[in-house]
């Protein structure tokens, strides 16, 4: 946080260098995947925010947990980039990096009954007065629900991690959960390859009828 602070103050002139460069950085944890929202929890969780945000925070809930949306691209939604024809939603990522999310019958029908009533700014998610949630206000209304249900330290962003193990637990490739969270490095959603055990025996159980060795009797040790 320091270290951005100071390449910011060297953007603008204020500095010509950043002292935090002399200092080693610990390594980023990359395999550390943060909490999954247990179903039992989730029926809950979303009755509790029904009527939080106007009735809106269940809706942001429900499309983040179907779309593997981030906070800030759900808060950030414009209905000029839901495409109801291809089902997709487009948003924008940090260095003005395009991220085509795909919709299913949940996001689809959600997003759908909410459009016949737009608010003019173009925004998916108002407040009462027609200007986006701000972060932290909706955060502060999800939090309260979580602290209820008995999961103080659960975040939004654990929705994202939701999915990602849901997918993983489908038995859904680590490429096709890259692609849905919109991770640019497949190093990240590497996290998830521990919870998709029982799908990659299903792929390789396939091999049994496939190979030579799948033909003999006896154990591998006899082979």
């Amino acid at each position: 946080m320091l270290s951005k602070a100071f390449n910011l103050a060297r953007l603008w002139k204020w500095t010509w260098e950043n002292p935090c460069e002399l200092v080693k950085r610990e390594d980023e944890d990359n395999k550390t995947i943060g909490q999954c929202l247990p179903e039992d929890k989730e029926k809950a969780l979303l009755e509790l925010c029904r009527p939080l945000c106007n009735g809106q925070l269940i809706e942001m809930i429900i499309i983040a947990m179907n779309t593997g949306l981030r906070e800030s691209e759900v808060l950030g939604m414009q209905w000029d980039r839901v495409d109801f024809r291809a089902r997709t939603i487009t948003v924008i990522q940090k260095g003005d990096r395009v991220k085509v999310s795909a919709m299913n019958n949940s996001a689809y029908n959600l997003l759908f009954e909410k459009s016949k009533v737009r608010s003019i700014s173009g925004y998916v998610f108002v407040t009462a007065n027609g200007t986006p949630f701000i972060a932290r206000d909706m955060y502060r209304e999800f939090k309260k629900a979580c602290r209820k249900i008995g999961m103080p330290t659960f975040r939004f962003h654990d929705l994202r991690h939701t999915v990602g193990t849901r997918l993983a637990q489908s038995g859904h490739d680590i490429y096709a959960i890259a692609s849905v969270l919109g991770h640019s490095q497949l190093s990240t959603a590497w996290r998830y390859a521990k919870h998709n055990v029982e799908s990659l025996r299903k792929v390789v159980d396939s091999l049994d009828n496939k190979t030579a060795c799948g033909t003999v009797s006896g154990t591998v040790e006899d082979v």
